[in-house]
């Protein structure tokens, strides 16, 4: 007797999840239909965002250095040793390896030396718009958030001496740290 109700349900049960299979399968919206484009791999649409970009800590070095050298040509009152030492913590709590934290500690004095002699000369460059972006830049930086800056498109201009943000998407090419006849920004693709 109880076998007998047994199967019926068995076979109820399977009934509802074929089904329930063909109507998630009919479900899927227009974005996912076949098309030539899908087998070729050149469907894109438009809700489709692209993949961020992974900030990696020989980045996030030289926007934190930049910003010193900036805070310290527009006459900011702050301990440079405490931002670069604070800094360092960071990315080895990160998990930076020592050999690769010296480096990054390489890249920093350097980025700081090389902007200050850049920038030094220039009488006009702590405009208000400068000041008012480097005060926040700095700011964040010895509250101990050294998250990159979103960077913003700029017409002309380089990245040594405008905002926070390089034009579109060039950075400093880290070989051209190693060996100055290198070029010295690279551009990265989005």
């Amino acid at each position: 007797m109880i076998r007998k109700r047994i199967k019926p349900v068995i076979l109820l049960a399977c009934s509802l999840v074929i089904a329930g299979g063909a109507v998630g399968g009919c479900s899927n919206s227009a974005n996912s239909i076949l098309t030539t484009g899908s087998l070729f791999g050149t469907n894109k649409t438009k809700t489709q965002a692209a993949a961020p970009v992974a900030v990696k800590s020989s980045d996030r070095v030289i926007y934190v250095a930049a910003a010193a050298a900036r805070a310290q040509k527009c006459g900011y009152v702050f301990n440079p040793v405490a931002l670069q030492t604070n800094y360092l913590a960071y990315e080895a709590q990160r998990g930076v390896l020592p050999a690769e934290l010296a480096n990054l500690k390489a890249i920093y004095n350097f980025t700081v030396t090389k902007l200050g002699r850049v920038i030094g000369p220039k009488e006009d460059y702590c405009s208000a718009a400068r000041t008012e972006k480097i005060k926040g830049n700095l700011t964040r930086y010895l509250a101990g958030d050294y998250s990159v800056p979103k960077s913003k498109k700029v017409a002309g201009g380089s990245w040594l001496d405008i905002g926070d943000s390089p034009p579109s998407r060039e950075v400093l090419n880290p070989e051209w740290i190693k060996n100055p006849a290198e070029p010295q920004t690279k551009r990265v693709e989005q």
